[in-house]
């Protein structure tokens, strides 16, 4: 694993942390243990297949702690609402049913 990719994971750690400590998220916390999570040096952006989570290392590094924390619950929603199973399967990304929009920037994640 490279310094990149495990401090990226660590990082990921501490935004589930965050949510469990959260009053308002503590209840969903069980669908962060779901399945695992893994951190790439992919260019992709976060995604799940309903069970397991992908993120890309790049991508992490350009958010901040606050951000990472709401990437993950928007991934963690995803799987708690049972979406890659209620929708139809997005044929644009090879692995997952989810890929946040490259464009995340532009659209203010987290704010």
């Amino acid at each position: 694993m490279t310094d990149s990719v495990a401090l990226q994971h660590r990082r990921l750690q501490r935004a589930n942390v965050a949510i469990m400590r959260e009053p308002r998220f503590a209840l969903w916390s069980g669908f962060l243990t779901m399945g695992s999570v893994s951190v790439l040096p992919d260019t992709f952006t976060a995604r799940t297949d309903g069970v397991n989570e992908e993120y890309s290392a790049p991508f992490l590094e350009s958010l901040t702690d606050k951000e990472i924390v709401f990437v993950r619950l928007h991934e963690m929603l995803h799987k708690a609402f049972k979406h890659p199973y209620t929708g139809q399967v997005n044929e644009s990304t090879s692995r997952g049913w989810n890929a946040i929009p490259s464009r995340v920037d532009e659209q203010g994640v987290g704010k």
